[in-house]
């Protein structure tokens, strides 16, 4: 809401008028706006009496929850929701463009919560996390998480495979994203087992081009 005060104290006169240019992004009645989609809008308020008495104020409607159009996003596990479906070996950089939001707002951090600065250099790593930020609060936050690549060294090699088939055996349980790099076979079936490390394999043989068919 948008407060307004309108000089001398003593004015016979203090009606104002609202005005959106732009009431597809945002309406406004008696200083209170109302966002209705994504974009920006100019809000004038005038006086009734002078309508040259003006502000116009820039409002800039945005979407505080990361999206995709490209990618799958998680919510279910509201301790560690994550976004699925990039390939594995691709930069950052490439990541943030299929992202929906803009990419000033977009910031990538290390599982141990160190902030990459050269998004060119540093490859899509699973536990990696992205985060939406606005004026220095976080409004959303996602685990990345690649199929296939689930020791989180940005590859998928024999490592990856020898997790899945620990897993399978029971010797180490994979949990959350963890589960969901490792189910590259049957998502649907809600389990790992030796289809998902053979799927592994074939990817680091080159057998089969991507983990996310």
């Amino acid at each position: 809401t948008i407060t307004t005060e309108l000089l001398p104290d003593d004015a016979t006169n203090k009606e104002t008028s609202w005005e959106s240019k732009d009431s597809s992004v945002a309406t406004v009645e008696n200083g209170k706006i109302t966002a209705n989609k994504i974009g920006t809008t100019e809000i004038v308020v005038s006086s009734v009496k002078n309508s040259s008495i003006k502000k116009v104020i820039t409002v800039n409607v945005i979407n505080l929850k990361l999206t995709s159009k490209t990618y799958e996003i998680r919510r279910d596990d509201q301790e560690f929701p994550y976004i699925i479906g990039a390939e594995q070996g691709i930069m950052l950089d490439e990541f943030i463009s299929n992202l929906d939001n803009n990419p000033s707002m977009i910031h990538f951090y290390s599982i141990d919560g160190i902030e990459f600065t050269n998004l060119l250099d540093e490859k899509v790593k699973t536990g990696e996390i992205v985060k939406l930020e606005y004026q220095g609060k976080v409004y959303d936050q996602l685990y990345i998480a690649v199929r296939g690549e689930i020791n989180g060294d940005g590859e998928i090699n024999v490592k990856d495979y020898n997790t899945a088939v620990k897993h399978i055996l029971k010797k180490e349980i994979l949990e959350h994203y963890w589960f969901s790099v490792a189910n590259v076979d049957d998502e649907a079936s809600g389990i790992i087992n030796v289809k998902d490390s053979n799927k592994i394999q074939n990817k680091i043989l080159g057998k089969i081009g991507s983990l996310n068919q």
